[in-house]
């Protein structure tokens, strides 16, 4: 028999208040969608533009819905996005 690999669990995290947010979170959040976004992903904010989308474009709508995060009406739940290429 073969030993088949475990893969590793993915760490959730889920946001309810804006200062919950690393810049190290908000800058992966960011360069997730826009690989997202520039793969023909369908979940996409209102406020993008046509992809293809850099990180300037995709920044101002991150920010707003780090803004209203809230524990009683608004929460972001988050797991790794590992983005093809080097990280």
């Amino acid at each position: 028999m073969s030993e088949q690999a475990v893969p590793e669990p993915l760490e959730f995290v889920q946001l309810a208040q804006p200062r919950e947010m690393t810049a190290r979170r908000r800058q992966e959040l960011i360069e997730c969608w826009t690989v997202v976004s520039n793969a023909g992903g369908a979940v996409i904010p209102l406020e993008f533009p046509g992809p293809p989308v850099g990180a300037e474009q995709v920044a101002p709508a991150a920010d707003a819905l780090i803004a209203g995060l809230d524990p009683r009406r608004g929460r972001l739940p988050l797991a790794p996005c590992a983005a093809p290429g080097p990280r």
